[in-house]
């Protein structure tokens, strides 16, 4: 049988972890001010980029090989532009 001191360690553990857990995955907010269209995602910590439409379901997806860089652009035509980390002797334009 719990005894009280117990019994509200355990609520008190309990009503800490609901209360300090953070949304991980999906939307977080869905703003009435957001324009109706798409957003591009690529993350630098994947090798995919997403474009998800305001509720956050998924309408395409592009896997690559390469490390990201900083940047990923969707063209008019529907044809993904993103910047990768690669090896490479190039710098700044100039071959070594």
């Amino acid at each position: 049988m719990l005894n009280h001191k117990s019994f509200l360690s355990i609520i008190f553990v309990l009503y800490f972890t609901y209360s300090t857990a953070q949304q991980t995955v999906g939307l977080f907010h869905q703003s009435p001010n957001a324009f109706n269209s798409y957003t591009l995602i690529s993350s630098v910590r994947s090798t995919n980029t997403y474009l998800i439409d305001n509720c956050g379901n998924e309408i395409n997806t592009w896997e690559t090989d390469e490390v990201p860089g900083l940047s990923a652009y969707l063209t008019e035509e529907g044809y993904l532009l993103k910047t990768a980390l690669i090896n490479s002797s190039v710098f700044n334009g100039v071959y070594n």
